[in-house]
């Protein structure tokens, strides 16, 4: 799809989305179609583009500003810095206890594999279906459940992570409960970013945690084969051992 086709479905959505968006406190970047508050942001810009139709999967990004400041010191040459990030799903909705949105019409499922995704299409002749999931032209059944997304997971995860203490509690209370076998689980070690480890190993040093050798160390553990994950996490605990952070 062409820009000027790109642009119209974008600001068909930011119609409905940015009042209700301002009214909770973020605010726009039209350019790259994310909503900011403070260390929050839902990001619509990542699109698939079709010829007659752009699929949307709304992302949801935690930035803590103390973890962060200390992951640019040990990671300098890194593009991107982020705490935690999400995309919308029926899996981002089960870390909440919240099944509502396993009957989304825009809940895509092809066996084990779940997609979230709003389709939406420059002219009303190219609604329809689409592997069972609707391609939309009148945009308000995609405001409708994206709205219901954010009250019931997405606000409530950032409220969540909203505090170096909650970051620490959330990461790290799960990963000291694993069990032996589940520290040998694929499904557990992908559960996991990187970016929320190393972010929640920092929490952790940061709040003073008495748990934090027994967290780094259960990380180690969980990404004992894995030295994409491991490198890096030794790379931190080195450079706690070896600097103060305020």
């Amino acid at each position: 799809m062409n820009k000027k086709g790109k642009n119209t479905i974008d600001n068909r959505l930011q119609k409905h989305l940015t009042p209700y968006f301002n009214e909770k406190g973020f605010v726009l970047s039209k350019k790259l179609f994310l909503y900011a508050k403070n260390e929050f942001e839902v990001f619509w810009g990542s699109r698939t583009d079709f010829e007659s139709w752009l699929t949307f999967r709304p992302k949801y990004i935690v930035e803590n500003e103390r973890i962060i400041k200390i992951l640019k010191k040990v990671f300098p040459d890194e593009v991107s810095y982020y705490t935690s990030l999400r995309v919308q799903s029926t899996r981002f909705a089960h870390e909440f206890g919240v099944y509502d949105f396993d009957d989304s019409p825009f809940n895509h499922s092809s066996g084990k594999i779940s997609t979230y995704g709003y389709r939406i299409c420059l002219e009303e002749e190219d609604a329809g279906m689409l592997e069972g999931t609707p391609i939309i032209y009148n945009v308000a059944p995609i405001i409708k459940d994206h709205i219901a997304f954010l009250e019931k997971v997405a606000f409530v995860y950032f409220e969540i992570l909203s505090t170096v203490k909650g970051i620490n509690e959330y990461f790290n209370n799960r990963v000291l409960t694993l069990s032996e076998e589940e520290l040998q689980s694929e499904t557990v070690q992908d559960s996991f970013q990187k970016e929320e480890v190393l972010s929640a190993i920092i929490a952790a040093y940061l709040e003073k945690d008495s748990r934090y050798t027994s967290i780094v160390a259960q990380y180690k553990k969980l990404y004992a084969k894995n030295n994409w994950y491991l490198k890096d996490i030794n790379l931190l605990a080195d450079w706690i051992n070896e600097n103060t952070i305020a």
